[in-house]
């Protein structure tokens, strides 16, 4: 695989991993124009660690507030709304894995995203911080998080929409977003790095996955950035009519093939 097929990927990988469009539905249909029948387990791993590297960049002061407090209340809110996706990520993992190769499931769930983002918008008065949120809400996010497995649910896009069902206000509910992002990324990637297989040994690791990383941490950056700054003045409609265009197209690509 060349560098630059790869660092395509990774910046695909940051951008929509927290822009709510689906960084698993981008990647499997990334893969399949750029003719890659199986992304190898290091290189996902690696830049799932990138947008890890990210968003623990982004929302560094807000971390070291929780430790240096010991903040509690949002560690129990964070590990509520975690719970659901561990429990069927394990427990249903080769359910939610037959979905990877089906490019028309993945175009479908993807225009699922778009309706999550406009239910999201339509629903919940939006006014509540995260100091209101309670554990009802943290699970009912957690559960939307576990849906968001699928290829094509976007997990950002799911959770925001959920904190936002629960009434909380775009910027509050983006921020629980991504810190939530923290254990699942971190929690997923310890739980499959047992099944990676590093390719051609050390340099192909070091070469094509450090530029997956860089790409994807880069990006991923430059995508929060962007999505927080659009969201205290803008609502998530835009990235709805995205999902469900591409979705449309892709599906109309495939009827036609």
């Amino acid at each position: 695989m060349s560098v630059l097929k790869v660092v395509l990927l990774g910046v695909i990988q940051g951008l929509t991993e927290f822009i709510p469009v689906s960084s698993s539905g981008h990647l499997v249909l990334a893969s399949r124009l750029l003719n890659i029948k199986e992304l190898p387990m290091y290189l996902n791993l690696l830049m799932h660690t990138g947008t890890l590297l990210a968003v623990c960049f982004y929302l560094r002061r807000d971390i070291y507030k929780i430790i240096k407090e010991r903040n509690a209340r949002i560690i129990l809110l964070l590990t509520a709304a975690t719970t659901p996706a561990v429990i069927a990520g394990v427990a249903l993992k080769k359910f939610f894995e037959q979905f990877f190769s089906e490019p028309s499931m993945v175009l479908v769930f993807l225009a699922g995203t778009g309706a999550i983002l406009i239910i999201g918008e339509l629903a919940g008065k939006k006014t509540k911080g995260l100091d209101a949120l309670n554990i009802k809400n943290a699970l009912f996010i957690g559960v939307m998080q576990a849906v968001a497995i699928l290829p094509g649910i976007s997990r950002s896009g799911s959770t925001m929409s959920a904190g936002m069902i629960s009434g909380m206000k775009r910027e509050e509910a983006a921020k629980f977003s991504f810190l939530l992002s923290i254990p699942i990324i971190l929690g997923t990637t310890v739980f499959e790095m047992k099944d990676a297989s590093f390719g051609n040994g050390l340099r192909e690791v070091v070469i094509i996955g450090g530029a997956g990383l860089v790409a994807s941490a880069a990006s991923g950056v430059f995508a929060i950035t962007f999505l927080m700054r659009i969201i205290r003045t803008r609502n998530f409609y835009p990235f709805a009519v995205y999902c469900i265009a591409l979705s449309a197209m892709g599906l109309l690509g495939l009827s036609l093939r």
